[in-house]
């Protein structure tokens, strides 16, 4: 294990400041004088792959893919201050505090009051098997909102979530997780001082959020992030409201366009209406006439996929007509009552590029058995110098030079009795 606890040395680079801790770096960045980045690195290695953030204030290796989209801005200027025991960085509206020894980082607004505070002495921890751990300190009624797509409570105050992205069939809103959306973003209101404060985890491995769900004699009232692996890449988010926080959220993260009039209305869905037996049109007119009569009003409905069945399986851009008889003439009674319908399409064709690279044995597995249960409804392209992959999971294989396609044909042929010279050398690694 190891644990983020004295600091050792400060210095700045490339607009920002890194704090050199006993066991990781630390590097701090003001994007905007409401929004501090704290990224913590037990590897020392800070490559900036930013995937979701819209708003930056450094190079990016994804700059080039979001160009045109992404807000390149200078990191704000702090005002810094340091003494043998803190150093400060204020920037007249929120003021980030380090402790030195015990290591602790503290985020106050204008008016002195605590929004953040790291567990001192352990705020950032790397444990016995590579999973990273944020702590941070909480007191016992402060509101929790935020996390995705939840259910349940409002506030989430001592539950323990987890983020994962999961289709749940037969979900119980009020006992289960998880559900749908992986979103490592939540934001914490202070009862006592009214004071809001949003905390952004860049992170996109599977982890959870402990909200003052257990207990320590040691530590006081405490809530934690932990992720499988990757950086404790943190973005604290000033404002004091809610509604501010939240705008600097989506300042961060990126907006929205602008929906269409009808998507902001009621939009009706169900898996049970298109998966019936026969006669789901009628079902679903039904259920549209049935709101409409109750006095409310409806602006669409939401078709799941059973639309499309075929012998159990769902294809693409097709009709069960013994669910839907006419599709047209279904279309047309919808737009009478105006209700717009959006159906559910799944993916004919995955492609997948090398899905695998630069991953551990253990994780590339995962992925090839996830591929392997696909598969089995779903066309997968994968692109791949892994020959040993493609024999494993593959049922074609094709082989490109230089953008020609030199073979293609069943696997196993490929790899035993290639017809091609360039195919057989390249399989045997004479060259490539």
């Amino acid at each position: 294990m190891e644990i983020c606890s004295r600091f050792t040395g400060m210095e700045r680079k490339d607009g920002a400041f890194l704090l050199h801790t006993d066991n990781a770096d630390v590097k701090v960045c003001f994007v905007t004088d409401e929004i501090v980045r704290g990224r913590a690195s037990f590897d020392h290695e800070l490559a900036e792959e930013s995937y979701i953030v819209m708003t930056t204030a450094w190079e990016d290796r994804m700059d080039d893919l979001f160009k045109g989209e992404r807000t390149r801005v200078e990191p704000f200027a702090a005002e810094v201050t340091e003494d043998d025991k803190t150093i400060t960085f204020a920037t007249g509206k929120v003021t980030l505090v380090v402790e030195k020894d015990p290591i602790n980082f503290k985020l106050l607004s204008a008016d002195g009051s605590e929004l953040y505070s790291t567990l001192p002495g352990n705020p950032f921890v790397k444990d016995s098997n590579n999973r990273v751990v944020a702590y941070s300190r909480m007191k016992e009624d402060d509101c929790f909102y935020g996390f995705g797509e939840k259910t349940g409570e409002l506030d989430k105050n001592k539950t323990f979530q987890r983020e994962r992205a999961t289709d749940a069939m037969g979900y119980d809103a009020e006992k289960l997780d998880t559900l749908y959306k992986h979103i490592p973003f939540y934001i914490r209101l202070d009862r006592d001082t009214h004071k809001a404060v949003g905390v952004f985890y860049h992170n996109f491995y599977e982890s959870v959020f402990n909200m003052g769900r257990e207990k320590s004699n040691y530590w006081p009232r405490y809530t934690y992030f932990q992720a499988d692996g990757g950086d404790l890449d943190c973005f604290l988010i000033g404002g004091d409201t809610i509604a501010r926080v939240v705008d600097n959220y989506t300042l961060l993260t990126g907006r929205p366009a602008l929906l269409p009039k009808r998507a902001l209305g009621y939009q009706g869905s169900s898996m049970y209406y298109p998966e019936l037996e026969k006669d789901s049109d009628d079902a679903v007119l039904g259920f549209v006439d049935t709101i409409k009569e109750e006095g409310f009003p409806i602006d669409g409905f939401h078709l799941s996929s059973g639309y499309t069945s075929q012998n159990n399986k769902r294809c693409v851009f097709t009709w069960n007509t013994t669910r839907f008889k006419e599709p047209s003439a279904y279309f047309h009674a919808m737009n009478e009552k105006h209700a717009q319908n959006v159906p559910n399409v799944k993916p004919g064709i995955l492609l997948m590029d090398e899905p695998t690279s630069a991953l551990d044995p253990i994780a590339t597995g995962e992925i090839e058995e996830l591929c392997t249960e696909l598969c089995k409804s779903t066309t997968i392209v994968i692109v791949t110098h892994n020959m040993q992959q493609a024999t494993r999971i593959s049922h074609k294989t094709g082989f490109f030079l230089l953008g020609e396609l030199v073979e293609f044909g069943d696997t196993d042929d490929i790899f035993t009795d290639p017809h091609d010279e360039r195919t057989e050398r390249y399989i045997t690694g004479r060259f490539g």
